[in-house]
């Protein structure tokens, strides 16, 4: 796959090309997206080996949390590394073939990721909103076929981007490059798309509208109304805490943990966003303060892949114990695991009688091995 060849004066290349950054701010960028890398490698594998060497965590929701933490895993070890050399070096040293896939697996991951926390806002919807509904349809299976659609649909929506990138050869030298001559001139890469700007614009504000927009639209209200639901629950009982109450409980740290990861991901995107919408209305990009400043923002934009995993240690108890069983190898550890305990129970009205209730139970923890892990 050839480039195409242009041959311009160093005052006449496009505005990605024109701009530089300090060297300053280049090894910072190189220290940051090396510690984004590694804590995403690192955070991202410990999710994968959690999932697939313990059957208890296979649950509908963390069959969606490894959707995400696979999206992260691979917009970190092929887009992070082309950002990284792009910075370093400011043309494009990856090839033709790479100008097309980069782009196309960058749109990609971020589509997979936002309708895949669309789908686990749904998922938690119908559990707790309608639990009745949604224990006669809720399956592994029927969650894996959702993520395939998922990834259908950001397959489709990001194909386009693989047409419309093309490297691009660029001549440095003030009197030009011609072929048939015997004088030595430099050339340089840059991968850019050849969009129309009103093709441009509509491809911007679709991202804008489909991928943040209307997924975080959806989740605000869908997770206020979990939220509704959950919080106006009144205690069941007065001297004993009943299972449901528990469990309530339970749910609502769930639920706070599923909340930052969506505010991580839009707090993340969407200043990178806003920035191209008004950089492509504006032209600003000419400028080493604009391209510093994009830089920057790619970069968190992209960090994001590194947090999920952290949020997970810090709030969720079974994967930080999962977490801690993989990093020390302890093979034969044990996990809680919530079981169903259908003793009776004692329960206290409100005229201080004293009855046996067979119809409720409650979840205890009982250690099970994890040998597999």
């Amino acid at each position: 796959m050839k480039s195409q060849t242009i041959e311009l004066k160093p005052t006449s290349l496009p505005v990605d090309v024109i701009a530089d950054i300090d060297p300053v701010t280049k090894y910072v960028l190189l220290v940051l997206y090396v510690i984004v890398i590694s804590l995403s490698v690192f955070g991202n594998s410990l999710v994968f080996l959690t999932f697939l060497f313990n059957r208890h965590m296979r649950s509908v929701v963390n069959i969606f949390i490894v959707s995400l933490a696979f999206s992260d895993f691979f917009v970190t070890v092929t887009c992070m590394p082309v950002n990284l050399g792009g910075i370093l070096t400011k043309y494009w040293i990856f090839g033709a073939i790479s100008c097309k896939i980069v782009p196309f697996i960058d749109n990609l991951t971020v589509a997979s990721s936002s309708l895949t926390l669309c789908c686990i806002a749904f998922d938690r919807y119908n559990a707790i909103v309608h639990p009745l509904e949604a224990n006669a349809v809720k399956s592994p299976k029927r969650a894996g076929l959702l993520l395939v659609i998922v990834w259908v649909i950001s397959l489709g929506s990001s194909i386009p981007y693989a047409f419309c990138f093309q490297l691009y050869e660029v001549c440095l030298n003030p009197n030009g490059c011609a072929r048939n001559s015997n004088r030595t001139y430099t050339t340089a890469h840059f991968c850019k798309g050849y969009n129309t700007y009103r093709t441009d614009q509509l491809q911007i504000w679709l991202t804008l509208v489909v991928l943040f927009i209307i997924p975080f639209v959806f989740m605000t209200v869908t997770y206020s109304v979990i939220c509704y639901t959950l919080w106006s629950k009144r205690p069941i009982g007065t001297s004993v805490l009943r299972s449901e109450d528990i469990q309530t409980r339970y749910k609502k740290k769930a639920i706070k943990m599923l909340i930052l990861v969506v505010i991580l991901f839009v707090s993340c995107w969407a200043p990178l966003i806003i920035y191209e919408v008004i950089a492509k209305q504006r032209n600003i990009l000419a400028s080493d303060k604009s391209l510093t400043l994009r830089y920057y923002l790619q970069w968190l934009a992209l960090s994001g892949a590194c947090l999920n995993p952290i949020v997970f240690a810090f709030m969720n108890e079974r994967f930080r114990k999962n977490f801690r069983i993989i990093l020390c190898c302890r093979r034969n550890q044990v996990v809680p695991v919530s079981i169903r305990n259908t003793q009776p129970i004692v329960v206290t009205s409100e005229n201080g009688q004293k009855q046996k209730d067979t119809s409720i139970s409650w979840s205890q923890e009982k250690p099970i091995s994890t040998s597999r892990v």
